[in-house]
């Protein structure tokens, strides 16, 4: 075919199965060489693709929402490179009945309210299931011992937090870096906490894992009405390179009381919180693609305006620009996972590895009340098609319980 020249993000259809190449040529600059170690980084692709840099397989990913990335290093050039990614779309395990007339179901993870496209006969359509590099694709310089993770999970009662700091080693041998954090408040005024040095072990090479604790002393508690945040800044430096990170977070607490009658009192901060919201359909995702956040801001604050308090992100993971907005603006929400009816049984590793790229995408976030896994479970019939390819109810409390151990891990 002949090549149509696109921006990224860029969604399209046809719903089904197909593939698509995206390729670009560009010039690395010199001074994304300064720092030792070139990552190409993805924040998301739909559904499955294969990357290729000057010839050369980086690597592949499957599922939509969570981003991935390659260490570029060997392969990028100082002058002329060439990017191409491949990507592949697939009938999803819903099928395809809701938008053609066709009833085929394949192996994508894939519910509804994706961002559409723009055309009238199915692109206008509510969530048809296309496919496309719709988030941003750009090369990042590293040290070659960088922080490849970071959130803070907090502990409300105890007036303390855990900051989970994970350390890339791309050496081949053992290395010992020094760590040293910065806490600020981040939307008020507020005193800072500089210079904090914890005493780590030698990390191997690949990834590696701290649990810093923190203490939280006289902390203001983020909720909806006052979204109290603070930023977290943690360096690494290992020799004489150094890499820092940031991290926003807020001190809450979430339960649901199953210990009383009746079971089912939500609480958020030790207080009972009532929920008032509604399902979202996709207009935040089109906010973000077309570089409008005001626009979502103003959707977030005619929310508020119309007393919601909580929004249930129907039946996707979305982009971080959206829950870091939820973030500031003290908006509630509930992430669900992408199955809707069935979850076919060949799947069933790939949806539990997933729910782990799920959670990492919004742990940090304390906008995020709750994760779901799968919209309106169907029974299956005997005898029938979804009978012979899908988890029956068993199967589908198999993988709720493993994904669930996966997202406390």
């Amino acid at each position: 075919g002949t090549w149509e020249a696109v921006s990224i993000p860029h969604f399209r259809g046809p719903v089904g199965r197909w593939a698509a190449y995206y390729r670009r040529v560009f010039t690395a600059p010199s001074e994304l060489f300064a720092l030792e170690r070139v990552f190409l980084v993805f924040r998301g692709v739909d559904y499955r693709c294969q990357v290729f840099l000057n010839g050369v397989y980086l690597g592949s990913h499957e599922g939509f929402f969570a981003p991935f990335e390659f260490d570029a290093g060997a392969t990028l050039r100082q002058g002329e490179n060439t990017l191409l990614v491949r990507v592949e779309n697939d009938f999803p395990t819903i099928s395809i009945k809701s938008w053609v007339p066709q009833d085929l179901d394949g192996d994508k993870l894939y519910a509804a309210t994706g961002p559409g496209w723009n055309e009238p006969g199915m692109g206008w359509c509510h969530c048809p299931p296309g496919a496309g590099i719709f988030q941003p694709v750009y090369l990042e310089s590293r040290p070659p011992v960088f922080i490849s993770d970071l959130w803070v999970r907090p502990d409300l009662d105890a007036g303390q937090a855990e900051a989970w700091i994970e350390v890339t080693n791309t050496y081949a041998d053992n290395r010992q870096p020094e760590l040293e954090l910065d806490l600020y408040a981040r939307n008020f005024t507020g005193p800072a906490a500089q210079g904090l040095i914890p005493a780590v072990a030698e990390i191997g090479p690949g990834r590696n894992l701290y649990k810093i604790p923190i203490e939280m002393q006289a902390f203001r508690a983020w909720g909806p009405e006052q979204p109290f945040l603070y930023t977290l800044r943690a360096a690494c430096r290992s020799g004489a390179a150094q890499d820092v990170r940031d991290v926003a977070f807020g001190m809450r607490k979430f339960e649901v009381d199953t210990s009383q009658e009746p079971k089912g009192t939500l609480r958020l901060n030790n207080e009972v919180i009532f929920l008032r919201g509604c399902n979202t359909m996709g207009f935040e995702q089109r906010d973000v693609m077309e570089g409008r956040l005001d626009r979502l801001v103003d959707d977030v604050l005619l929310l508020k305006a119309a007393n919601l308090n909580y929004l249930r992100i129907t039946q996707r993971p979305v982009q971080s620009e959206v829950y870091e907005v939820f973030d500031q603006l003290g908006m509630l929400h509930q992430c669900d996972f992408p199955l809707f009816g069935q979850l076919r049984y060949t799947q069933i590793a790939e949806a539990v590895r997933q729910a782990g790229e799920m959670e990492c995408l919004v742990r940090r976030h304390p906008s995020a009340l709750m994760i779901t896994y799968i919209n309106e479970p169907t029974a299956l019939q005997p005898g029938t098609r979804d009978a012979a390819r899908m988890l029956d109810r068993a199967g589908l409390e198999a993988f709720f319980e493993a994904a669930t151990q996966v997202v406390h891990v």
